[in-house]
């Protein structure tokens, strides 16, 4: 192979492992918290709780028109949804799914308001029992009204609870020997659980690896001719 051959070679190498650097894993986590607007079980009214829900920000979604707008739904996501209320802390991360509703306009809003809607959901796989009742799922609906709050159909790399015109925690429970009930409760507080630093995919970092390698390899070669 000859000098030049290598030297191509090796630049080949860096634009490759550079080209590869942003592909990152993106899990992003919030935090939210307010206090129940009704009692489960033995747990009182206006009792606080406090969560989070996390999400992969790469996940795929299904676009469809929905109601004079687009409906995009998720499924495997939320990756989990989590609450601790009277001192027990639940986990719902089983049969996710997420719908993202862009800029609705039904004539008699049922299911859903009008604008914009983020709806988290995850399943606790019947459990836990506490306070006399069974938790089933766990979710949130975050709603604007003016149908600001997305531009677009991929899930939103930042949640604010200034952003929202309506923001609600939910749980369904079964009582023991009774039917499943359903408790909507509104959030007090909504955001950024902190610094979230990617982690490179493997294969992504091992490009970037040889990249790194190549350029500094291509640069000895050019200091030594």
């Amino acid at each position: 192979m000859t000098c030049i051959s290598k030297r191509l070679l090796l630049l080949a190498c860096a634009v490759i492992g550079l080209r590869a650097a942003p592909a990152l894993a993106s899990p992003l986590t919030f935090d939210f918290s307010g206090v129940l607007d009704g009692a489960i079980g033995t747990i009182s009214s206006g009792t606080a709780y406090s969560g989070a829900v996390t999400y992969d920000l790469s996940a795929f979604g299904t676009t469809v028109a929905y109601h004079n707008g687009q409906q995009t739904t998720y499924t495997g996501q939320p990756l989990s949804v989590t609450a601790t209320i009277g001192g027990v802390t639940i986990t719902a991360s089983s049969n996710a799914y997420t719908e993202l509703n862009n800029n609705l306009n039904i004539a008699v809003p049922v299911s859903y308001p009008n604008g914009d809607n983020l709806f988290l959901y995850g399943n606790t796989q019947g459990g836990p029992t506490w306070g006399g009742v069974v938790i089933d799922d766990l979710y949130l609906s975050l709603n604007d009204s003016t149908g600001a709050v997305f531009s677009g159909n991929n899930l939103p790399a930042s949640l604010s609870f200034g952003s929202f015109t309506s923001t609600l925690f939910g749980l369904n429970y079964n009582p023991l020997g009774a039917g499943n009930v359903n408790l909507v409760s509104p959030l007090s507080t909504l955001g950024p659980a902190g610094p979230v630093y990617p982690i490179p995919e493997p294969s992504a970092a091992a490009l970037l690896a040889l990249g790194m390698l190549g350029l500094g390899l291509f640069a000895r070669r050019a200091v030594g001719v």
